[in-house]
């Protein structure tokens, strides 16, 4: 047995290396593994996704590729130091970069450490970009702090925060992309599901022809439609599903039909 063990070794990294040879960017396919060796893949997975974010670290430290990476191995200090570089540096990658945190804000909350504290630095920082932004640029940036700093006292009280955030957004860049993004948000999930709802989507869509916004609010229409309505009882039990079902079919040939910014 003691034999053995250096040649199951030898042969496992032998495996692994084979296995990082076919997929040189990194991943690594299930198929390659027998069923009771699929741990053996989640180790070399987890493996090459650390060491693709040490390398990047060390090649492009001010990325939002590398924050990213950064984030998904939950390098927190790491990744806030790349924040704060972006933002010092790279104020046209802002938007993009805080994404990224908003994306993975879960992995701020240890106060203990002294994350949520840094969240709201960089929330402050990013703010302090945006008067040199293009009006549209400043909206998508906005649109993300939102997301990242510590929820302030509403200014009415009893006010939810965020919804407040969202309703002085909206107001700041009433007009931008982003703010009407924001505006189908607030239909869709600040107020109470019903055919009234699914109704001012559809008025959205068609008011906004051919354009992102009006994806959004179509695929959000069809999305309650096939998903909500019959299941919160907005539909009666027993109904005929058909004239809603059709017009789900009609949503998705619309969205694909090619007449939407990709």
């Amino acid at each position: 047995m003691s034999r053995r063990l250096p040649l199951l070794i030898a042969f496992a990294l032998s495996v692994c290396g084979s296995a990082h040879a076919k997929n040189p960017a990194g991943s690594v396919s299930d198929a390659e593994f027998p069923l009771y060796d699929r741990p053996v893949a989640d180790v070399q997975r987890r493996g090459i996704a650390a060491a693709t974010a040490a390398a990047a670290l060390t090649r492009e430290p001010d990325a939002v590729e590398t924050l990213r990476l950064l984030l998904e191995q939950d390098r927190i200090d790491d990744a806030i130091s790349v924040a704060e570089r972006i933002l010092a540096r790279h104020p046209e990658q802002a938007a993009a970069a805080v994404k990224a945190i908003a994306a993975q804000n879960y992995r701020f909350r240890d106060a203990a450490r002294g994350y949520p504290e840094a969240s709201q630095r960089l929330a402050d920082r990013a703010r302090l970009i945006l008067p040199s932004l293009p009006r549209e640029d400043a909206a998508r940036l906005a649109r993300q702090i939102m997301f990242i700093e510590w929820r302030r006292k509403p200014t009415v009280p009893g006010a939810n925060p965020a919804e407040d955030a969202e309703h002085e957004f909206t107001t700041e860049y009433a007009g931008t992309e982003e703010a009407l993004l924001t505006e189908i948000d607030v239909i869709a999930y600040r107020t109470k599901l019903s055919w009234e709802q699914i109704g001012k989507l559809d008025t959205f869509a068609r008011t906004h022809p051919r354009s992102v916004v009006g994806a959004k609010a179509l695929f959000t229409e069809g999305w309650q439609l096939s998903s909500n309505i019959a299941s919160n009882g907005i539909e009666p039990r027993g109904s005929d599903p058909t004239e809603r079902f059709l017009r789900v079919v009609a949503i998705v040939k619309e969205l694909e039909s090619g007449v939407y910014p990709r």
